[in-house]
């Protein structure tokens, strides 16, 4: 590990693989997730079922204010901020490995969802995306009708 002297912080030395990993596994995932120059990117979690999709992201330490949810040409925008505390008269960081700063990620689905009806709770540090799929492309029942 080494110190930045700018801020006092320790980088691991894996840190810069890190980033990479996890941008590789976000474009791999459909996710076209983005990182700031602080290198934080917050976890997500997405499922899917018959009607809508749920993104769950985890942001300890954030609150509702601390955070944007937009949806831009078809993609699902998700930014925010984390500030760092400050430390106390007297006191220097020994090792942080808690991140904080600016993040921003996008998310494209391959099904159509219904950007008008997302829905958005923030509970506990975890932000939920109820993320409708299209009436256009939910599966439906056609109806034979017996011809004459």
């Amino acid at each position: 590990m080494q110190c930045n002297p700018k801020s006092n912080r320790i980088q691991h030395p894996f840190s810069d693989l890190q980033v990479g990993v996890d941008s590789l596994f976000d474009h791999l995932f459909n996710g076209q997730g983005a990182r700031s120059s602080t290198g934080w990117t917050p976890r997500v979690s997405i499922a899917e079922s018959d009607v809508e999709y749920q993104l769950v992201m985890e942001l300890p330490g954030l609150n509702p204010e601390d955070v944007s949810v937009e949806v831009k040409d078809g993609l699902l925008e998700i930014s925010g901020s984390k500030k760092q505390e400050e430390l106390a008269d007297g006191f220097r960081i020994l090792r942080d490995e808690r991140t904080g700063g600016e993040f921003e990620r996008k998310f494209e689905f391959s099904t159509q969802v219904d950007f008008e009806k997302v829905e958005a709770t923030f509970n506990h540090g975890l932000l939920t995306l109820s993320l409708p799929k299209s009436e256009k492309v939910l599966p439906r029942k056609i109806e034979i009708s017996v011809g004459e």
